[in-house]
């Protein structure tokens, strides 16, 4: 059974892990969320670089990943310049019973 998975963040580290959540079966990406308004609502395929079409659109919004009932989000927007928010996204998740994992070291 795949792993139910959300995905914030689509910039260089992001995307390359979109890919992989996209291309593997053992995942099922239920939702992603951006920062960007120009990215809202487009497919997660567009924005990993991939010709596939995954049904699943691109929001703004953190209350709609909740809402999809991700096991596990990855998180992919820590930017050394908003730490705190990124710190308070992920504590959201957690809250939640959601596990988070990055690219952070």
């Amino acid at each position: 059974m795949a792993i139910r998975v959300a995905h914030v963040g689509t910039g260089n580290v992001g995307r390359l892990a979109l890919t992989q959540l996209i291309t593997d079966p053992q995942y099922e990406l239920v939702a992603v969320c951006v920062s960007s308004e120009a990215k809202v609502g487009k497919d997660a395929g567009e924005l990993a670089g991939l010709e596939v079409a995954t049904g699943v659109t691109a929001t703004d919004d953190l209350d709609a990943v909740l809402a999809a009932r991700p096991e596990c989000v990855v998180y992919c927007a820590m930017g050394d310049t908003r730490t705190p928010e990124a710190i308070a996204d992920c504590a959201r998740f957690l809250a939640a019973g959601i596990n988070v994992v990055g690219p952070r070291r």
